[in-house]
C-alpha cells in the first residue's frame, strides 16, 4: 500500500512538472525564425501653408513695410543631418506599409514640438515609430533676418516593404 502511494505522489508530480514545462517552455514567435522583409523608409520634410485668417492679420498696413518685408530674408526650419527611423520589427513580420503623416512645431531651440499625426499609416506601432523618431530630431530653426522664431512644419514618413513573400 505504501508503494502505491509513492507511485500515485510520483505520478502526480511528474505529470504536474510536464504540465508547467509545457507552460513555460511552449515556443513563442521570439523564439522561432521568422522571415523579416527588407524594408524602406522615405521622408519628405514640407512647409506647412498658414491659414488665410493669419495671412490677413498679418499683413502689413503701410507702403514702407510693404518695402520692409520684401527686403526680409526668411529662412525655413531644415532638418539637421539625417532622421533615424526604426522600422518596426513587428510590423515587418506581419507586413504592415503604409503613410504617416506629422505636423509639428519647431521651437527656437529647433526641437519638434506638439507633435501630431495628421494622416495615420493605419498602423499604431508605424504611426508611433514616426512619432518618436521625430521628437528625436534636430532641426535648424527658422529666422526672419537674424531672428529665430517657431515655425509649423510637416513631415511625410513613407513605410515600405522591399520584398514581400
Amino acid at each position: 500500500m505504501v508503494a502505491d502511494t509513492k507511485k500515485m505522489i510520483f505520478a502526480a508530480v511528474i505529470g504536474s512538472l510536464s504540465l508547467h514545462a509545457a507552460v513555460f517552455f511552449t515556443p513563442t514567435l521570439q523564439d522561432q525564425e521568422v522571415y523579416t522583409p527588407q524594408s524602406s523608409i522615405s521622408i519628405n520634410l514640407q512647409e506647412t501653408p498658414r491659414p488665410s485668417s493669419e495671412k490677413k492679420a498679418a499683413a502689413p498696413k503701410s507702403t514702407s513695410q510693404n518695402s520692409s518685408l520684401e527686403n526680409d530674408i526668411i529662412t525655413q526650419a531644415e532638418l539637421e543631418g539625417e532622421l533615424a527611423i526604426a522600422y518596426p520589427k513587428r510590423s515587418r513580420v506581419l507586413l504592415e506599409e503604409g503613410r504617416v503623416e506629422l505636423e509639428f512645431l519647431v521651437g527656437v531651440e529647433g526641437r519638434p514640438q506638439n507633435i501630431t499625426v495628421v494622416q495615420s499609416s493605419g498602423f499604431e506601432r508605424l504611426d508611433l515609430a514616426a512619432k518618436n523618431s521625430l521628437s528625436r530630431a534636430i532641426f535648424r530653426p527658422s529666422r526672419i533676418n537674424d531672428k529665430v522664431i517657431e515655425s509649423t512644419r510637416r513631415i511625410t514618413i513613407d513605410f515600405k516593404l522591399k520584398d514581400k513573400e
